[in-house]
């Protein structure tokens, strides 16, 4: 089997795994409360057998009815309530999104940048708030214009961080110089434009190759055509 296969197979398992135990637990969760309400009939019915045994046939039958019918509202009450709370989970993980701290949007925008696309880290260090410890430790290392380099190291070695600090998703400590430019003088949103990466894990996107190639939407088609062309 590939590999998304294999990889979809996984994450069909971890989706079932979880759904089958939340359907377990609503199951059960009926099961009692339907129990409850046959025991709370059976009480109702036996304080009339054997306690209030003068009661009009007609008096019995609308307690019995009434006690059906509010052991029903309090089950479905409880039901409702249950899958409620059990939704707020989503509510909880978008309202995580409101206590984020914006990015900053200070910053210059060049023209014609980069030109070459040479690459010097000087001094670079990144610490994660979850860890406080720090992953990259003052690196230093220079890549020259259509140089081709490999960095290899095991896992949490810091080979992702190192393009994190290129794109400014963290804060960090150093200097990183673009065409002799630092990126900390640009714009967040000038400098993710004119920089990319092929991540490890594939995304699909949706619409057509013309305008996947075309940032924002404002690139000429012989850009575009420049773009798709193998040299």
């Amino acid at each position: 089997m590939s590999y998304y296969g294999t990889s979809c197979c996984r994450h069909q398992d971890l989706f079932t795994s979880a759904n089958y135990i939340s359907l377990c637990a609503k199951r059960a969760f009926a099961f009692y409360m339907d129990l409850s309400s046959v025991i709370f009939l059976i009480i109702i019915v036996g304080r009339f057998l054997f306690f209030d045994v003068d009661t009009a046939a007609g008096d019995v039958g609308l307690a019995i009815t009434q006690a059906a019918g509010l052991a029903m509202i309090v089950q479905f009450a409880l039901m409702q309530w249950s899958e409620t709370e059990s939704n707020m989970t989503s509510v909880e993980r978008a309202l995580e999104y409101t206590y984020l701290r914006q990015e900053t949007k200070e910053g210059i925008k060049l023209e014609d940048w980069p030109k070459k696309g040479e690459i010097n880290y000087v001094n670079v260090s990144l610490t994660y708030r979850s860890t406080n410890e720090k992953v990259l430790k003052n690196i230093s290392f220079a890549v020259k214009s259509k140089q081709k380099i490999g960095i290899v190291g095991r896992t949490g070695a810091g080979k992702s961080s190192i393009i994190s600090t290129l794109f400014r998703l963290y804060n960090y400590e150093g200097q990183i110089f673009v065409d002799d430019v630092e990126i900390k003088t640009l714009s967040l949103e000038f400098l993710r434009q004119h920089i990319s990466i092929i991540p490890q894990d594939p995304i699909m996107f949706q619409g057509t190759i013309r305008k996947r190639t075309s940032i924002l939407y404002s690139n000429t088609p012989m850009k575009r055509y420049g773009k798709l062309s193998i040299k």
